[in-house]
């Protein structure tokens, strides 16, 4: 476990090191687009990822964990888009776009069509994992971090962190994809 101060010296390094690579790109003439997250409580956002067990300082993309915590608890809300309501496909297209610049839209089924299999043991941070939820061919979508938890849009509580060793979504997980290269 790291201590506080030595995650906030890393968010520091972290977002120094990305506002140098923003400033060499726009120096080279690249257009680049930041995010920026100064509005959220790192200490809140450290102490709730850590009591989940996730290192957001050891992440591969830092900003998926940034958005995930920034909408925690938006409630569900069947073909929502905002933080009014989301639903799953909302959600995992919103941030694939946001994080990824890319358009997935459209159902749970139009998703998984952009994606390539991955076996679970092989999953990483940014991949999507498909549920048939209640015998319902591909019904659900959520976004994998780490340590076997994903972040999704359940119709009970909104946006929330669960772990793939629950034996509800052990019962009806399908596939994990990875999505395509365009």
């Amino acid at each position: 476990m790291i201590t506080k101060s030595e995650f906030a010296r890393n968010m520091n390094r972290l977002f120094l090191i990305g506002f140098l690579i923003m400033m060499t790109d726009v120096a080279i003439g690249q257009r680049v687009d930041t995010i920026d997250y100064s509005y959220l409580k790192f200490n809140d956002l450290y102490s709730f990822y850590e009591s989940k067990g996730i290192s957001v300082v050891n992440a591969d993309n830092p900003d998926i964990y940034f958005e995930v915590f920034d909408w925690l608890n938006t409630p569900y809300r069947w073909g929502g888009h905002t933080k009014n309501g989301i639903d799953c496909s909302g959600f995992v297209s919103f941030l694939y776009n946001k994080l990824y610049n890319k358009k997935l839209g459209g159902a749970v089924g139009d998703i998984y069509k952009k994606c390539e299999d991955v076996i679970p043991t092989a999953l990483q941070e940014g991949d999507l994992l498909f549920f048939n939820i209640n015998g319902r061919f591909m019904y659900h979508v959520g976004v994998y971090l780490q340590n076997g938890l994903f972040a999704h849009a359940a119709v009970h509580g909104g946006v929330i962190i669960s772990s793939m060793d629950e034996k509800y979504y052990q019962r009806w997980f399908y596939k994990a994809g990875r999505v395509k290269d365009e």
